[in-house]
C-alpha cells in the first residue's frame, strides 16, 4: 500500500497507475520503438546544423519533440519540458540570426 503511493508520485511522463502497480505510457514494441529512435535522429540531426541552417533545424527539432511527445501519450497537451530543446534554440536563433528568420522560426513555435 505504501509502495502504491510512492510509485504515484514518482511516474515518468505519460504512466499512470493502476491497481497499484505503474503502468508505462508507451512499450517499444514494432512501432513505436523506430518512431522514437526516428525523433531522437531528427533532434540529433537538427543540433549538428543548427548553426549554418537555423529554420531547417528548427523544424526538425519541434518535429522531433512532437513525435516524441505523441510516444508517450502526452499528444493533447505538450509538456514543457518535452519542448526544452526547440525553447533554447529558439533562443539561439533570435540571438544569432536575422530578424527575418527569427520570425519564422517564432511563427513555427507558435503554430506548434
Amino acid at each position: 500500500m505504501a509502495f502504491a503511493c510512492v510509485d504515484e508520485f514518482f511516474v515518468l511522463p505519460g504512466d499512470t497507475v493502476r491497481d497499484g502497480q505503474v503502468v508505462p505510457g508507451f512499450d517499444l514494441t514494432r512501432v513505436s520503438g523506430p518512431i522514437l529512435l526516428g525523433a531522437a535522429v531528427l533532434v540529433l540531426t537538427a543540433c549538428r546544423i543548427l548553426r549554418t541552417r537555423p529554420l531547417v533545424a528548427y523544424a526538425l527539432l519541434l518535429l522531433g519533440s512532437a513525435l516524441g511527445a505523441g510516444l508517450l501519450g502526452q499528444a493533447a497537451e505538450f509538456p514543457l519540458v518535452q519542448f526544452l530543446a526547440p525553447d533554447v534554440a529558439l533562443y539561439f536563433v533570435a540571438a544569432t540570426a536575422t530578424r527575418r528568420v527569427s520570425g519564422s522560426a517564432a511563427a513555427m513555435a507558435l503554430t506548434v
